[in-house]
């Protein structure tokens, strides 16, 4: 009895989560999903929820964790604010600064201190954010040996 009510459990759950509509990518300014991200670019969080959009919510707040699993570095953000910008009804939704703003949050995908110092300028310095929001720990440097 108790082995049939995990499965029933593990499968609602995964039901669950499958019937979850939405899809969260890095993108450009306009929303156009990017398939690959380099060191050194700017990038933007975006959430396309069809759903949502058809419906009229056209604004929305979620506990927001980015991690850099090549650095160790991360960004936090409890309550942050995403805005629909990609047109009514359009379900694309930008992390903005602030409630009612049409300010996207561009998030720096690190770079190096100096490119023209080696092996020191090849220090990855993490970038600050708008809206109060920054990258945390995580950075690292070469070491010559």
């Amino acid at each position: 009895m108790i082995k049939i009510a995990r499965v029933i459990l593990v499968g609602l759950g995964v039901l669950f989560l499958n019937a979850s509509a939405f899809e969260v990518y890095f993108a450009d300014s306009a929303g156009n999903k990017l398939g690959k991200v380099q060191e050194g670019t700017y990038v933007y969080i975006v959430i396309k929820d069809p759903e949502k959009g058809a419906c009229g919510i056209s604004e929305f707040r979620v506990d927001l964790l980015l991690f850099d699993f090549k650095t160790g570095a991360y960004i936090e953000a409890k309550d942050a604010v995403f805005r629909e910008l990609g047109g009514i009804g359009s379900g694309i939704y930008f992390w903005v600064t602030s409630p009612g703003s049409n300010q996207k949050v561009a998030v720096s995908i690190g770079s190096r201190a100096d490119f023209a110092t080696l092996p020191y300028g090849q220090t990855h310095v993490l970038g600050n954010l708008g809206g109060g929001f920054q990258w945390r720990e995580g950075a690292w440097e070469y070491i010559p040996y």
